[in-house]
């Protein structure tokens, strides 16, 4: 095993996962679920009566679409905090049994495993931040197709 000096970086997050989380998971997946009833009931208010499985489709498709795209972005990003923050501290082996499954951090030794968790942690932190302006994006977008007649 190579070396076990923690990087300088502080932790971002505690080790323990506080019950609030729960909470706030099921929020967001209320959240996520209204959002994609009310795209399905507004899908045929929008369209004409012919387009309607036409416009419930493409929202479908590009629900799905933006997820693998947004699965692919947020993979890369913790990918590339794994690689760059842990190859001081572990062997290439280490950190591609790492990469491959985190259950592997078990054949760590104690300082290794904090030192693997308190990356994570901050890679999950850095995935969220690019959410949040992805996220805040979408809302641009959406108040930039406000009409100030509406139609129909």
């Amino acid at each position: 095993m190579a070396h076990t000096k923690r990087p300088t970086h502080k932790a971002t997050t505690l080790p323990t996962v506080f019950a609030a989380q729960y909470g706030y998971q099921a929020i967001m997946g209320l959240g996520c679920g209204l959002n994609l009833t009310i795209l399905i009931l507004l899908a045929p208010s929008v369209a004409g009566k012919k387009d309607v499985a036409v416009a419930i489709g493409a929202a479908n498709q590009f629900r799905l679409l933006g997820g693998a795209i947004g699965l692919g972005i947020c993979t890369n990003i913790l990918a590339s905090k794994v690689k760059t923050d842990l190859s001081p501290v572990l062997s290439s082996e280490q950190l591609k049994a790492i990469l491959l499954s985190f259950q592997l951090i078990e054949a760590l030794g104690p300082a290794a495993q904090a030192t693997v968790r308190t990356v994570y942690a901050e890679g999950y932190n850095l995935q969220m931040r690019v959410l949040i302006g992805i996220s805040a994006a979408e809302v641009l977008a959406t108040l930039m197709m406000w009409e100030r007649k509406q139609s129909k």
